[in-house]
């Protein structure tokens, strides 16, 4: 997982929210607020057929939260995005 360019971290979480492991900025993330999010989620859908995945979305990065059924994981990206001129800057 790590081995993708664009991904700066992992977090899991046992059932209660308690950290198994972390590596890069997943250290920088709470494990119990993870696990919450995804058991958020979960009740969307209560049928539970499809696994939910949160996203949070930030300027540099982005974290996406799974919950499985025993372990809850984490992976922080990094955003790469292309410049967008604005409409102040001339284009030509």
């Amino acid at each position: 997982m790590m081995q993708a360019a664009d991904v700066k971290g992992v977090l899991l979480t046992d059932k209660t929210g308690m950290t198994l492991g972390l590596r890069g900025l997943g250290a920088n993330l709470n494990a119990g607020g993870v696990d919450r999010l995804a058991k958020i989620a979960a009740k969307l859908d209560p049928s539970g057929r499809l696994p939910q995945v949160v996203a949070v979305e930030g300027e540099s990065s982005h974290i996406l939260i799974q919950q499985r059924p025993n372990f809850t994981g984490a992976v922080v990206k990094e955003v790469i995005s292309a410049h967008i001129p604005s409409s102040s800057e001339n284009t030509f």
